[in-house]
């Protein structure tokens, strides 16, 4: 099972627009394992969601991202990314 921290960085990583190939550099992870986090969250039809509705999932991953110690979930990771989703390209969007 994977801890909060890596389930939060895919999440955001996901909510952006960015396929599991490049989430897998980023974290480390194989795209099977990847493929589990997603199927199991919450947005795991994201091309069946609206940009705003992924900017208000965002906002939302954002306004956890600092913990009760002050520390981020993502030990920084995200310190300086851009929280605006990605348009999805025609081969991440379906139908």
């Amino acid at each position: 099972m994977h801890d909060e921290r890596v389930k939060y960085q895919v999440y955001v990583l996901w909510l952006k627009g960015h396929s599991l190939s490049t989430i897998g550099h980023w974290t480390k992870l194989r795209t099977k394992q990847l493929a589990g986090i997603v199927n199991r969250s919450p947005w795991v039809n994201r091309s069946a969601m609206s940009h705003d509705d992924r900017q208000a999932a965002l906002n939302e991953l954002k306004a956890i991202r600092i913990g009760a110690d002050g520390k981020p979930l993502d030990r920084g990771m995200f310190d300086r990314i851009d929280w605006t989703p990605l348009p999805l390209t025609k081969d991440q969007v379906r139908g």
